[in-house]
């Protein structure tokens, strides 16, 4: 399954919660739902936040997930181009270690 996050609050006038509130009305959902598999789906994503590289924990406590997607992008980002610049090798592992989090999380 594949979500897409708007910013800027778009969809707060048609009734949709801004991102900085999403997370906790997924919790709440996952939690009292009924639907096959969400509270499966919960307990990974959970699973991942507690299993962030520690260089970047912080981010297991942010509920604004667009601010944890967007942090994951900009590292991954940042590594990427610094690979290209032969960086040392156990910074690649640190770069795969990025990668395998974010996509733990949007699974």
């Amino acid at each position: 399954m594949k979500v897409v996050f708007l910013g800027a609050g778009a969809s707060v006038p048609a009734g949709y919660p801004v991102t900085s509130n999403l997370l906790g009305g997924v919790r709440d959902e996952a939690l009292t739902s009924s639907q096959f598999g969400l509270l499966e789906a919960w307990g990974s994503f959970e699973e991942a936040r507690r299993n962030l590289p520690p260089a970047i924990n912080l981010l297991a406590t942010e509920d604004d997930i667009e601010l944890t997607l967007t942090a994951f992008d900009l590292l991954i980002s940042a590594y990427e181009r610094n690979l290209t610049l032969q960086i040392a090798p156990e910074r690649r592992t640190a770069l795969q270690e990025l990668r395998r989090a974010r996509t733990n999380l949007i699974l």
